[in-house]
Formats: structure tokens, C-alpha cells, sequence
């Protein structure tokens, strides 16, 4: 319970980074990826205009199929995936050309204040799709690659985005850049995936029996698991605290179980807040 209330403190995100993985693997795979890399190949040929259009008895191939051919590609590959069953992360996909435009996106129908960002993003942002290709070719990564960047001022919060290359002929034609947020409301319940739909061990072997909660100077802002816990740090725990104690174990009852419950007080607590994160399991009789 101590290694996985420090995983939970630290805030990366299995369900996103595995379910990121298995989109990108998917438009990557030895069937999808020629569908994708011969769509965009028309999609160029179709909306590419001569310089001289007179030489063309018939117009150019209809853009509004081509574009919706790429959209439904993209749109397919997010619709019924884990990533998409993620209701506390803000979706989206693009599918981007090597000048950065993009060519068809999958963005997430449920509004959110703090939504991914453009794939032509600043260059500050350390998620934007080219800094992003330039990091996968310093590490040759001619596959799928991740990263992570922390969301300001939410602490142990993280946003993700992911970048895979759509090869013709081993050419890149295009790239799948998804990106994940989290929907910053006061309070997120973290959904569970359906285990039978993921990997043996993925959460570590006992986490289906631990329940987990984050407290910001007492109040509840974040929990995955069957019991989220009391809406606010009973006096109970806090008193364990007093004495500035980094971490606590607690017997408790919340509703008609009792529980085991590890607390673990957040390095940035100070100036008499309390923040702390707690792992909790169903106490032997």
C-alpha cells in the first residue's frame, strides 16, 4: 500500500498511457495503416489545385468524400476505445501532414475548459506534434512515443500526448497525435477501466482491492475505486497529523465497512494545510 499510495501521489496515469498505446498501436497496425496512408495520399491528390486548371476537362477528385473518409479513419479509431470510455480526460486525435497541417481530428464531444491544445501548439509547450518528432528522431523511435507534461497549478496532474508515424512505402505521409487532459474539476473520480479488457498486472497485482482518495488541505479532490472516502479529512486523521507526522496508518469506518487505510502526508503541505493522499482496503475481520 506504501509503493502504491507514492504511484498514485506521483500522478502518471497507467489507464491513459496504456489506452494511448493501444489507439496509436491500432493506426499502426499492418491493417489500418495502409488505409490511412492511401487516404491521405488522395486526400493530397484531391485538394492540391494545378497552376493550370484549364488542362482538366473533369474537376478535381471531391474534396468533402476525400475529407470525410480521413474523418471517419479518425473518428473510428477513437469511438469505443478505453481512451474514449475515460470520462475524466479530454480527448483528442489529429492525424497531421509533415507541415504540421492537420488532415482530419477526433475531438472530444463533452466540453472542457482546459481542452488539448492545437497540434500547432507554441513551441513552448513541450507536447506540441513537432517538438514531439524531433524528440522520437533523437531517440529513434521510428514507432510509438510518449510523454507526459504536468498541468500548471494542479499538483501530481498531468496532460499526455503521443505521436506515431503513417508510413508509405517506409516514407512517413503522415503522423496520429493524441493527446489526453484532465478535466480540472474540483473533484475527479477516476474511471475504472473494465478489467477484462486490459493486460494481467497493468495496475499492479493488488490494486482492484485498494480504493484511493487525494485530499488538497483536507477536502477531497481526486479518487479511483470502489470508496472515494469521507468529502473532507475527519478529525481523526487530522489529529495523527498534528505533530507533522509524514505518514499514518488508520483502522476507519466509512459506511458499514471498516477499513485499512495508509495516509500519506504531500511534501508541499506547509503553512498548516494538510494535503495528503490515502490508500484504503477492506480491514480482515
Amino acid at each position: 500500500m506504501v509503493e502504491t499510495a507514492n504511484d498514485f501521489a506521483e500522478g502518471e496515469d497507467r489507464r491513459v498511457i496504456y489506452a494511448m498505446e493501444q489507439i496509436m498501436a491500432e493506426a499502426l497496425s499492418d491493417e489500418l495503416q495502409p488505409l490511412l496512408a492511401a487516404a491521405v495520399e488522395a486526400h493530397r491528390a484531391g485538394t492540391i489545385v494545378p497552376s493550370d486548371t484549364t488542362a482538366f476537362d473533369e474537376p478535381v477528385v471531391g474534396v468533402d468524400t476525400l475529407q470525410a473518409t480521413l474523418d471517419a479513419l479518425v473518428g473510428d479509431l477513437v469511438s469505443g476505445s478505453l481512451l474514449a470510455s475515460l470520462a475524466d480526460y479530454f480527448v483528442r486525435l489529429d492525424l497531421v501532414g509533415p507541415e504540421s497541417d492537420t488532415l482530419a481530428s477526433y475531438v472530444d464531444p463533452v466540453p472542457e475548459e482546459r481542452e488539448p491544445v492545437s497540434p500547432r501548439a507554441g513551441k513552448a509547450d513541450p507536447l506540441n506534434v513537432d517538438t514531439l518528432r524531433v524528440r522520437a528522431a533523437e531517440r529513434d523511435a521510428d514507432g510509438i512515443y510518449l510523454r507526459r507534461a504536468p498541468v500548471e497549478r494542479r499538483r501530481g496532474t498531468y496532460r499526455y500526448a503521443g505521436i506515431g508515424p503513417i508510413a508509405a512505402d517506409s516514407i512517413p505521409v503522415a503522423w496520429v497525435y493524441v493527446q489526453a487532459v484532465p478535466r480540472l474539476q474540483r473533484y475527479v473520480a477516476e474511471t475504472p477501466f473494465p478489467r477484462v479488457l486490459v493486460p494481467a498486472g497493468l495496475f499492479g497485482e493488488d490494486d482492484e482491492d485498494f480504493s484511493y482518495a487525494e485530499y488538497d488541505n483536507g477536502v477531497l479532490v481526486r479518487s479511483r475505486g470502489d470508496v472515494s472516502g469521507p468529502s473532507r479529512l475527519t478529525s481523526a486523521v487530522r489529529r495523527v497529523f498534528v505533530d507533522d507526522a509524514p505518514a499514518a496508518w488508520v483502522r476507519e469506518r466509512i459506511g458499514d465497512q471498516t477499513y485499512r487505510s495508509y495516509y500519506r502526508r504531500l511534501p508541499v503541505s506547509k503553512g498548516g494545510r494538510l494535503d495528503v493522499v490515502a490508500v484504503r482496503s477492506v480491514a480482515a475481520a
